[in-house]
């Protein structure tokens, strides 16, 4: 849904639903490596993973932009979403005469559930040859996770701002950039047991919820000369 409401602004509306089902299927020749690893005594022709991860999230936003009569640009949306994710993983050893599924610690069974309801604003200004930008991003987020033998909850309010200021002057370019971003992991992060990595191994995933702090730094300065251009 989109709405003219006068020539300097404009309302926005959307409600989303996906749903996805990736499966996947891995066989690889077996080596003496897996023989080890597994504890198993005898040779078999092949090692198989199913990997099952269905997927379903809802989404809103509203979203308000602007622009008034020197150009200078907002943004303000409202948004909230839910998420769930599964991934289930399955370990076989076959040869042509038998078919063994190998329990624990090889199999994997969870279930991540993600809600996140946030505001987000977004100030652009011009003054002469210098464009500054600010952004802020104000969220609730909550975060559950379910496993054969555990369940555990994460929340957190936080806020994110970032900054842009870019300027021109005498042929000459100046951009600096800062914005911090928090970053959550995924369900496919999150596994307490081991899966098939490659050809000769396994590996393990997160065991406890978390989140990643993520700062993004950056400074440019460059003119028409090309020996003249600096970053960092």
């Amino acid at each position: 849904l989109t709405t003219r409401l006068n020539k300097y602004q404009a309302f926005l509306a959307e409600i989303k639903y996906q749903q996805k089902k990736l499966q996947q299927h891995y066989r690889i020749p077996f080596n003496l490596a897996f023989q080890e690893k597994l504890g198993v005594k005898n040779s078999f022709d092949a090692i198989s993973q199913l990997i099952d991860s269905p997927n379903q999230e809802i989404s809103f936003l509203a979203k308000l932009v602007g622009v008034n009569d020197h150009s200078n640009k907002y943004k303000v949306e409202l948004g909230y979403n839910i998420q769930n994710q599964s991934l289930n993983t399955e370990l076989n050893l076959t040869d042509s005469s038998s078919f063994i599924l190998i329990q624990k610690p090889f199999q994997n069974h969870q279930d991540i559930t993600e809600s996140n309801l946030f505001v987000d604003a977004d100030f652009q200004y011009l003054l002469n040859t210098t464009t500054i930008s600010f952004a802020l991003n104000a969220s609730i987020f909550r975060q559950a996770l379910k496993t054969e033998n555990r369940i555990q909850s994460f929340n957190q309010f936080f806020i994110s701002p970032s900054i842009l200021l870019s300027s021109k002057f005498d042929q000459s370019n100046l951009l600096f950039t800062y914005k911090y971003s928090p970053k959550n992991p995924t369900v496919n992060n999150f596994y307490s047991n081991y899966i098939l990595s490659n050809y000769r191994g396994f590996q393990s995933g997160l065991q406890d919820l978390t989140r990643w702090q993520n700062h993004l730094f950056f400074l440019n300065f460059s003119n028409f000369n090309i020996y003249n251009n600096f970053k960092y």
